[in-house]
C-alpha cells in the first residue's frame, strides 16, 4: 500500500487597511517514498545558503525571531527562488484554495471551507491513482494554534463522517453530488512549522499563490504552475480552486 500526504499551509491577510482581506491554503501532495529526497534536496539548499539543515524558512518570515538566519541571506528573492525552483523540479503535485475575503466570514470559517475543497481534490488525486495497488491518504496541517485547531479537526471529522457535501449552507461551494472521502485517513495531523520541513515547503507554495493574487508577483507562481494539479492542462477548479468562483483573480492566474 502506497502513502500520499497532503501538506498543508495557509497564507492570511495581515491586517493591511490597503489590501484586500484574503485567505490562502496551499502545498504538495507527496509520496512517502519521495520524502527523504525532498526533506535532502532543501537541507542542501540551506547549507548553500549558510543555513542550518534546521533553520525553519518561510516564504515570507516577516518579524519572528525564528527566521533570523533566513533574514540574514543577504538575497532573500534569490533564496525564495532557490526554494520555489526545488518545488517546481521535485516529484509533487501541488494544490491550493484561494478565499475572498471580503465576504466578511470569520478566517476559522473560511479556513473550513478550504479544508473541505482541498480534501475532496485531495480524494479525486488519489482515486485517480487507484489500481490492484492501494493508496491511502493522509492530511498534515501546519499547527494554527490552540483555538483554531480543534474547529478544524471538527470540520475535518465531520467532513470525512458525512461525506463531502460542498453545497452546505451560504458559504459553500455548489455541487451536483456528495464526494465520499474513502480513501483519506479518518482524521487531519497538525505539524509545527518550523519543526517539519515539508510543511516549510508547503507555506512556499502558499506565499506563491497569495503573492500573485495580491497582484504583487507572479513570477513564484508561475515557476510552481506547471506542477498544480491539472486535467488537461486545465488547473482551474482542479488543483486551483477559488471561492466564490466567480474571483476574477484566479482566473487571471490560470490564463497566463
Amino acid at each position: 500500500m502506497s502513502l500520499y500526504t497532503l501538506y498543508l499551509d495557509d497564507s492570511k491577510w495581515g491586517g493591511n487597511p490597503n489590501e484586500p482581506k484574503y485567505m490562502v491554503w496551499g502545498g504538495l501532495i507527496i509520496e512517502e517514498s519521495a520524502e527523504d529526497t525532498l526533506i535532502e534536496e532543501l537541507f542542501k539548499l540551506k547549507k548553500n545558503f549558510k543555513l542550518n539543515p534546521f533553520d525553519p524558512i518561510k516564504f515570507n518570515p516577516g518579524n519572528n525571531k525564528r527566521y533570523i538566519p533566513q533574514k540574514n541571506i543577504r538575497d532573500q528573492n534569490e533564496f525564495r527562488k532557490k526554494v520555489v525552483s526545488l518545488i517546481s523540479s521535485s516529484e509533487v503535485t501541488l494544490i491550493s484554495a484561494y478565499y475572498d475575503g471580503t465576504k466578511n466570514l470569520s478566517f476559522t470559517k473560511m479556513a473550513s471551507q478550504l479544508i473541505n475543497d482541498l480534501s475532496v481534490r485531495f480524494e479525486f488525486f488519489m482515486s485517480e491513482r487507484q489500481s490492484s495497488n492501494k493508496h491511502r491518504g493522509s492530511m498534515i496541517l501546519a499547527y494554527p494554534g490552540k483555538e483554531e485547531a480543534f474547529p478544524f479537526s471538527e470540520t475535518y471529522y465531520n467532513i470525512r463522517k458525512e461525506t463531502a457535501t460542498l453545497h452546505s449552507k451560504s458559504w459553500s461551494s455548489p455541487s451536483k453530488r456528495p464526494i465520499v472521502l474513502s480513501l483519506l485517513e479518518p482524521s487531519i495531523y497538525f505539524s509545527f512549522e518550523s519543526h517539519n520541513p515539508l510543511i516549510q515547503i508547503a507555506d512556499y507554495v502558499a506565499g506563491s499563490v497569495a503573492s500573485a493574487v495580491k497582484g504583487k508577483n507572479d513570477i513564484y507562481f508561475s515557476m510552481l504552475k506547471p506542477r498544480f494539479r491539472n486535467i488537461r492542462g486545465n488547473i482551474k477548479g482542479i488543483g486551483l480552486i477559488s471561492y466564490p468562483h466567480y474571483t476574477t483573480e484566479i482566473d487571471r492566474l490560470c490564463k497566463r
